[in-house]
């Protein structure tokens, strides 16, 4: 259930409250990526398509590509959530590393279109290594509401959502935790460079349509315990209806 009081207001207000303040992705050993929409300061511009994305690990951070980054909207998602943006049609916008970090969990909090889709309507893109097509990559399966599963060691096509087992059921997708892991997968980590692209020659439109909130990378395995205690911290500070 949502508290009642809900996200409403700037964004910068957040941390501040007590959900915000009692939930730190630094507590867990391995994180490597930390990218939060309730941290407004860590996007430039402040306004407008984000050109930067700051890492709060102070490692890399995340750069426009394709045709700009989506938009940092302070009330973005229902309840007045803050949220990275994209476009609600086809779009080639996107963020990513300058190179592929290798990771062994990835956690995106995340809404696709306005949450009630059932079926993917292209190959929408969550993430992709800078060689997509060569190395790791997890779209939507267009036309259901699964990830695309051929060409194993490729494609990502397993997922976790609100703590949930594996699958590769997504939609609909309300704002929810989605966890892809490389335990799940053939490789020991996963090659992570863009968030809402795919790296490949002609993105033809597929990039993320909705928004994205928080994103968290680790190096390393964690245990289920540390999990347990990321994806319930989540699903706390989001205000995420399990």
């Amino acid at each position: 259930m949502r508290s009642p009081l809900g996200l409403r207001g700037l964004a910068s207000s957040l941390p501040a409250r007590a959900k915000g303040a009692a939930f730190r992705l630094d507590a867990f050993p391995g994180l490597i990526g930390w990218f939060d929409a309730a941290s407004p300061e860590t996007f430039t511009p402040g306004t407008g398509p984000i050109a930067v994305a700051a890492n709060k690990t102070g490692g890399p951070g995340l750069f426009e590509v394709g045709d700009g980054g989506p938009t940092y909207d302070p009330s973005g998602l229902p309840g007045g959530r803050p949220a990275l943006m994209w476009p609600s049609g086809p779009n080639n916008r996107g963020l990513t590393l300058q190179q592929d970090a290798l990771v062994s969990e990835l956690f995106v909090v995340c809404q696709f279109g306005d949450g009630t889709a059932t079926v993917w309507p292209d190959y929408i893109a969550l993430f992709s290594s800078i060689s997509a097509t060569l190395d790791c990559t997890a779209v939507g399966f267009s036309g259901s509401g699964d990830l695309a599963s051929a060409n194993d060691g490729v494609l990502v096509p397993r997922v976790s959502r609100n703590g949930g087992a594996f699958g590769k059921k997504v939609l609909p997708l309300p704002l929810s935790v989605l966890r892809f892991s490389a335990i799940t997968e053939a490789s020991a980590r996963l090659a992570l460079a863009a968030v809402g692209f795919q790296h490949v020659e002609n993105p033809g439109g597929r990039s993320w349509r909705g928004g994205i909130c928080e994103v968290g990378a680790f190096a390393d395995p964690l245990t289920p315990d540390a999990v347990a205690s990321i994806e319930a911290g989540f699903i706390e500070k989001w205000e995420i209806a399990a």
